[in-house]
Formats: structure tokens, sequence, C-alpha cells
């Protein structure tokens, strides 16, 4: 809790629970969980965006040259990795050139 109201002469203290905020549509911290009362922390995230560090950040997007290695959550992000192609005769495209990671696709002969 935190002092709403401080005491006066003819009133008493006021109390009030702690109530953090939390940006991009999260759940923001309550109670004892929240440290200070209009504190930014999130116990939990929506749609597209995991917690990280009390905070709601955006999943990452993986671009035309990546693919994805790992599958995001509420409580990880995405993670991508330069698509690698293979060739038996030749050098095998990477990035952007591959259409499709781990396919077959050379870059030259």
């Amino acid at each position: 809790e935190y002092e709403a109201v401080a005491p006066s002469a003819s009133q008493n203290r006021v109390c009030a629970t702690k109530q953090c905020a939390c940006a991009n549509g999260g759940t923001a911290a309550v109670g004892a969980a929240c440290p200070a009362h209009g504190a930014s922390k999130c116990v939990t995230c929506p749609g597209s965006f995991y917690l990280s560090n009390d905070a709601c950040v955006a999943w990452t997007t993986c671009t035309s040259a990546q693919y994805q290695t790992v599958a995001p959550s509420n409580t990880q992000d995405r993670q991508c990795a330069t698509k690698q192609c293979t060739c038996a005769n030749g050098d095998a495209a990477t990035g952007a050139a591959c259409a499709t990671h781990n396919t077959a696709a050379c870059a030259t002969c």
C-alpha cells in the first residue's frame, strides 16, 4: 500500500493498494508485486508482445534473409537466423538469395 492522503489534525491517513502501469496492453503489477505506486512494471503481456525486464516488448520480425529458429510466446522473443541453402556442386545461396532454409539453391556453380 501507499499513502493516498496524508494525515492531518482533522483526518486520518488514507492508504490505497499500489498500482503499477504497463504499456502495450499488458497486465500491470498490483500490491506487493508493484515496487512503487505508478511505477512501470508488467506481469503478463498480450498478443505479439513478450515480457522482458518487467515490460511488454514487441516480438522480433524475421527479415526475408532470415528464418525463425525459436517461436515467440508471451514469455520469450522470436529468434531468427540467416537462411542457408545447400548446393552439391557450387556455393550455396544464403540470406535473401535462399528462398527456403536448408533447401537446394546454388549461388554459383
